[in-house]
């Protein structure tokens, strides 16, 4: 198995677009009392993500024929995948969380605040999303990669999950773990895969 790695940020140092935010929740021209609220949804999330990630990167071997991609220490078949990985001979793995306080947000303003528990559950989507974004940029910074590619997406399987989650022993080190239906807990995390030509060196192991 390959060294891991950890990333911590600071949620405060991770933007959203908070027009993209307002499309999603389908509100246009939000008044004084709405805007309000999405000030206070989104400080929320803000002051209670642990924005945390683990990641490895190593050699891959790509079989075309029969759509596998070896990483070493596990075995992805994937059409959609191969193709992404195309002319790459590495890649980075990595999971990234908010933590699991966001989810006991949600849920308790889902038992008696759904507009608020809604507006929060939009925001740590975008959250998680910009973290991913801030974690591809730190990994690939002056190397040619490929744009991230995610289990569920295409023809790459979400059982797939079982072994990044266990390869990177994400429940250790970052507190992410799975369901019986590979559903991430908790569910404001990501996993990913980035297909790179060479590695940057400077990284701090976990």
């Amino acid at each position: 198995m390959n060294d891991l790695y950890i990333i911590h940020a600071n949620s405060h140092d991770i933007k959203i677009n908070t027009t993209a935010l307002l499309r999603r929740l389908k509100i246009s021209n939000p008044d004084e009392s709405m805007q309000q609220l999405i000030r206070e949804c989104i400080n929320t999330v803000y002051d209670n993500a642990s924005l945390r990630a683990v990641y490895t990167v190593g050699n891959i071997d790509i079989n075309k024929d029969e759509n596998i991609i070896d990483f070493g220490y596990m075995r992805l078949k994937s059409c959609n995948l191969r193709v992404n990985l195309a002319d790459c001979n590495k890649a980075f793995v990595f999971v990234a969380t908010l933590g699991i306080e966001i989810d006991r947000i949600i849920e308790r303003y889902s038992k008696v605040l759904q507009t608020k528990a809604l507006i929060c559950d939009t925001v740590a989507l975008f959250l998680i999303e910009a973290f991913c974004d801030y974690i591809e940029a730190l990994l690939t910074k002056r190397i040619k990669s490929k744009k991230r590619f995610s289990p569920g997406y295409g023809d790459l399987d979400i059982t797939c999950q079982r072994d990044i989650i266990q390869n990177l022993d994400t429940a250790r080190r970052i507190g992410v773990t799975l369901t019986d239906s590979c559903m991430m807990i908790p569910t404001k995390s990501v996993s990913a895969i980035i297909g790179v030509k060479k590695r940057d060196g400077r990284t701090k192991k976990a």
